[in-house]
């Protein structure tokens, strides 16, 4: 199936169409919108990879369509690339209003075509090879920790990092993940306070959540299992262990 492209304009004429059609040359199924709210978003099934955006009307009249449909790219799970083209004001002003963790190349008027091309070609690359990586959020108070379990895990899985419970409720309110590791022992609110606060939320309720915890003792072991996490792991265990876990998780689980 080709790769879709969503090419974003104020109006279709001679040059929009001559890109157009060099993008579909290149193999890829590209569909128009003109910048509105309704037009970049209500796309009847059709999940843009990436989203050209051929500058050409006043930004300030846009503004909120652009906006709109940046923040949800950001918030869902697709990887998707924003490329602008326009003079070096509009650019600038463009990149301003977008929010972070976008990806945005940008061109200059007036284009040359197969710089466009050549970027969408490397990133769709890029995609490809990192669809199939599931996503971890890592729950710890303890940057040190964070840092070590990331190097770890980092080269198998999209991870994510939080020092705080209440920054990882903020970040699962706008980007989701296939699995969340929690620290059980964190400061003012808590690894299970955490979990329950997850667990109540329709958005957050059905991620796997696994606990980690330094402490090895009976009775912090039984307070972990009683909240009913998929599993619990210790914060001593050996890189490949911890490793060796996360992956069978996703194994046994069909993820």
């Amino acid at each position: 199936m080709p790769r879709q492209v969503l090419f974003i304009s104020g109006a279709r004429g001679f040059t929009v169409n001559a890109i157009m059609k060099d993008l579909t040359s290149e193999g890829y199924d590209v569909q128009f919108a003109q910048p509105d709210i309704v037009a970049v978003t209500d796309l009847h099934g059709y999940t843009p990879e990436a989203y050209v955006f051929y500058i050409d009307t006043d930004l300030s009249t846009i503004a909120p369509a652009v906006l709109d449909l940046a923040q949800k790219v950001v918030a869902s799970r697709v990887k998707t690339n924003l490329y602008l083209i326009g003079s070096d004001e509009d650019i600038e002003k463009a990149k301003a209003m977008l929010p972070e963790g976008l990806g945005v190349y940008t061109f200059k008027k007036p284009l040359d075509v197969k710089l466009l091309i050549a970027a969408i070609n490397r990133n769709m690359t890029d995609i490809a090879l990192n669809r199939d990586h599931k996503s971890i959020l890592l729950v710890d108070d303890d940057p040190t920790l964070l840092h070590a379990m990331n190097s770890w895990l980092s080269e198998k899985y999209t991870v994510f990092m939080a020092n705080s419970g209440m920054n990882a409720i903020s970040f699962l309110s706008r980007t989701t993940v296939d699995l969340i590791l929690l620290d059980y022992e964190m400061p003012v609110v808590s690894g299970l306070q955490v979990f329950e606060m997850l667990k109540g939320e329709p958005s957050t309720k059905d991620i796997p959540v696994i606990f980690l915890t330094g402490k090895n003792d009976k009775n912090t072991i039984v307070k972990v299992l009683a909240a009913k996490p998929e599993r619990y792991l210790l914060k001593s265990l050996p890189p490949k262990d911890l490793l060796k876990s996360i992956d069978e998780f996703f194994m046994w689980n069909n993820l």
